[in-house]
Formats: C-alpha cells, structure tokens, sequence
C-alpha cells in the first residue's frame, strides 16, 4: 500500500492566504495579545502586566523612561540587558500630523529608571534583545512618561516580549480589526471594554463592553472597526465589586489586518 504525497504551494490571487503567507506587499496581517493576571479596586487598567491605566498624549510626544522591579535587568545582570523599544512619532509637518514607526534600544539599569532614548507617540511594543545567564528578563518591565508615573508600556517577568492590547497605525496604513478572544477567569466580576481614540476629533470611545462573571470565560467577537493613523485602539478591564481573591486574569488577543492607505482590500 503507497501513501500519497501532497505538497501544499501557494495559491496566486486567493488573499485570505495570501495574507497569511505575507505574499502581498500591501496587506499585513497582524495579532496583539493583551494578558493581565491581577486586579486592583476601583482601578480601570490596560489589559496588560501592570494594575495601571493607559496613558496617551494627543498630538504630541512624552520623553519614555524605562525601568524593571529586578535589580537583575541590567547592563552586566543575568536577566534582561537591552530592549528594543517600538512605536510611533508624532510629527508636524506642513501643519499635518504625521505618525511614523520608530524603534531604539535602551541598556537597562536595574530598578533605576533609565531615559534619553527618544520620543514616542505610542509604545507598541518591547522586546528583549539581549539577556544574561537566565536568558529572559527577570522582573516585570514599564515604560513610563518622564516627570510622571503614567505608564505607557509594560512587559511580564519571564516573557522577553511585551504582553499588552495597544494598537496605532503609522501613516500611509490603515488597520481593519477584525475579531478578539478573549480567554479569562475571575474571582472578581470584571468589566471588559474596548476603547479606541480617534485623532482626528481628540476624543476617546469606548466602543464594546463585556461583562464577565466570577467564572471561566471563553469568547470571540466580530469588531470589525477601522482605524487610520494617529488612532489608537486599547483594551481596559475594571472590576466591577472590591478585587476578592488571587485569581483575576484574563488573555485578550486581537486579529487586525494592515493595508497600505488607497490600496484594495479583496473580499475574504
């Protein structure tokens, strides 16, 4: 008895696959995954590490600050030593707003705060780039505005790469959101929102609510929500009674997909 073979190639013009093969210069697909493990009374945080809000300028750049809880984290440590720090720039040209894709790396310096690596609209993502003996960061990583203590990024203990739902396209790139899971379980009822600010009125909309109840909680949602650059996407959790025990967490993951502004997106 043979066993047949089937080679799987690429099929030209089907652009669900070719999304997903990155065949097409024009469309990009894109996932971000929110994951919070903690909550704090009364506090509405970003679905990330950290019992913080999220905190955005409009039309404008903060001076970031980074810093970890490890004394590990740094230049000669055994955890994290630099990490590659990647957003936007807000810019005025022309008297436009402009918002570009930027990234640095900043040498880490334990639980003092380190700056003087650039401005940034948003900080979409950290990433581990270089680590010690323990190969992966050692405590749990933010960035932060400068003169303040409103965070702006935040990355796990252990995870080498930033585990927060933000998402702000850059300009000539528009993002379709697509759908969410969310994953989570609760001692605390919690209220799940997502939140998006449009750059071209100023003002913030939250634009889904989710209500979930002290037990496990498994669901996909439909968005499909179109966001241009300078916009911003994020999701909020806030309990809804006083935080009651030590389980309250809850994974958020986002499908959008990318496109370059005036070009055709296919039907999928």
């Amino acid at each position: 008895m043979t066993h047949r073979s089937i080679n799987f190639s690429h099929i030209a013009h089907e652009p669900t696959l070719d999304v997903i093969q990155g065949t097409r210069d024009n469309l990009t697909n894109k996932e971000i995954e929110g994951v919070s493990t903690s909550l704090t009374s009364g506090v509405e945080k970003c679905v990330w590490h950290h019992d913080d809000v999220f905190s955005y300028v409009v039309n404008g750049n903060i001076i970031p600050n980074i810093v970890s809880d490890s004394a590990n984290d740094t230049a000669s440590g055994t955890g994290a030593r630099t990490v590659k720090i990647t957003g936007l720039l807000h810019q005025l040209v022309s008297g436009q707003n402009t918002f570009t894709r930027t990234s640095v790396t900043a040498t880490l310096n334990g639980t003092t705060n380190v700056s003087g690596f650039g401005n940034f609209y948003r900080v979409e993502k950290l990433e581990v780039l270089t680590a010690g003996s323990s190969g992966l960061n050692q405590g749990n990583i933010k960035v932060f505005s400068q003169g303040t203590t409103n965070v702006v990024a935040s990355m796990s203990a252990g995870d080498n790469v930033s585990n927060q739902l933000i998402l702000s396209p850059a300009d000539n790139e528009d993002a379709l959101v697509e759908r969410i899971h969310v994953s989570g379980y609760f001692q605390t009822p919690v209220e799940l929102k997502i939140n998006v600010y449009e750059q071209s009125t100023g003002l913030q909309k939250t634009i889904y609510k989710f209500f979930c109840s002290s037990n496990s909680n498994n669901f996909t949602f439909n968005i499909r929500k179109k966001l241009v650059s300078g916009d911003t996407l994020w999701a909020s959790l806030k309990p809804i009674t006083a935080v009651t025990g030590l389980h309250n967490s809850i994974s958020v993951l986002c499908e959008a997909t990318l496109k370059n502004k005036n070009s055709v997106v296919p039907t999928f």
